[in-house]
């Protein structure tokens, strides 16, 4: 499926969805009750700022209203576990900062290599990750006189190789589990780099993150191990520094409909792994 979606695509989805208010709702309804049997886990990896606690909180409430969402970013202090609706299946969402991930990612770790996970979904952000640092002076790549585009552009490039980083640190796991296993790569923050849309497909899909995904299927094999790409934006605003100053604005000309319609590719495609047979 595309990474990003075609125009045709995108005014399909979205006018589906305007047509059919209901459509997401009924979407993540459809999702969530995947997940009833065995009260079956999904880990959700990645680092602090990508929108792991946002995916968790629009799966948990069965509803998808991104649009309304604030975009205000607090660091997580320990596994949050999403109880899903009606069903027994749970969200595992491990806090994402270095100083807490081999506090908190054992207990994960250990799920996928008893089998207890049927699926892992990796949320990464082309480097746009939330920070808590309250001004872009703070951030440990800001020089003497950089400018804040300067600072921001080190920033980002820094955090899409921690990213890299984290799959790294994912691989044996991957590799080790029990039951076959599916893993979706979620790209979020798609508003931030619409316009860079096919850079940040050849550095996901041809570049150094399918290089490393491509082990876990060399040792696996195709039909023990499925993955996906998908991108979204699953708040839609600015990236601010917690001071409110405003760092990166919003692509001009992403609107409502293309997040819509990715949005609902979103849904679809985890309804599709959850769905999978193991």
């Amino acid at each position: 499926m595309p990474f990003v979606l075609p125009p045709d695509q995108i005014v399909a989805l979205a006018l589906a969805a305007y047509e059919k208010k209901d459509l997401l709702r009924k979407g993540f309804g459809r999702l969530l009750r995947r997940l009833k049997q065995g009260n079956a886990k999904v880990a959700v990896f990645g680092l602090g700022g990508a929108g792991k606690t946002t995916l968790g909180q629009l799966l948990t409430e069965g509803e998808a209203r991104p649009l309304l969402r604030s975009a205000t970013y607090t660091e997580s202090l320990a596994v949050e576990e999403y109880k899903l609706p009606e069903i027994g299946g749970l969200l595992m969402v491990p806090p994402g900062q270095e100083r807490r991930i081999d506090d908190y990612w054992h207990d994960l770790y250990r799920d996928l290599a008893s089998g207890k996970s049927v699926g892992v979904a990796h949320v990464v952000s082309y480097g746009y990750n939330s920070f808590m640092k309250r001004e872009v002076k703070d951030l440990s790549q800001y020089r003497e006189g950089m400018t804040t585009g300067q600072v921001m552009a080190a920033y980002v490039a820094s955090e899409r190789e921690r990213e890299l980083e984290i799959l790294r640190r994912l691989v044996p796991r991957l590799i080790d589990a029990k039951r076959n296993i599916w893993m979706v790569t979620l790209v979020t923050k798609q508003d931030l780099w619409w316009d860079d849309a096919a850079l940040v497909e050849t550095h996901y899909l041809r570049g150094q993150y399918e290089e490393i995904l491509g082990e876990v299927r060399r040792k696996r094999g195709e039909s023990k191990f499925l993955h996906e790409y998908v991108s979204a934006a699953l708040v839609s605003s600015n990236f601010t520094a917690p001071s409110g100053e405003v760092l990166i604005k919003t692509t001009g000309g992403y609107d409502q409909s293309i997040q819509v319609a990715h949005l609902t590719q979103l849904v679809n495609t985890m309804q599709v792994m959850i769905n999978r047979k193991t």
